[in-house]
């Protein structure tokens, strides 16, 4: 085998490898945000979460008003001010 081939194989797997760990980085930080602090107040201070259901995050408010009016049951996590 060549030098160069060698040399060009190593730095393949190295930017794979680096893009996965930017995709895990990203994946964690994003499962932090989804962190509850407190109580619910009212008559939501029983709720116990979603279950095993994959949480959205709506892009913009347009599409949480369609989430909150549909008929499909999920877990919405809203990670904007």
């Amino acid at each position: 085998m060549k030098k160069s081939y060698i040399l060009a194989s190593l730095a393949a797997l190295l930017a794979s490898l680096a893009a996965l760990l930017a995709s895990l980085a990203a994946l964690l930080a994003r499962s932090d945000a989804v962190g509850v602090v407190g109580t619910a107040p009212g008559f939501a201070a029983s709720a116990t979460g979603g279950g095993s259901v994959t949480p959205q995050y709506p892009g913009d408010i347009t599409e949480l008003k369609t989430w909150l009016t549909d008929s499909t049951t999920r877990v919405i996590v809203l990670n904007k001010e």
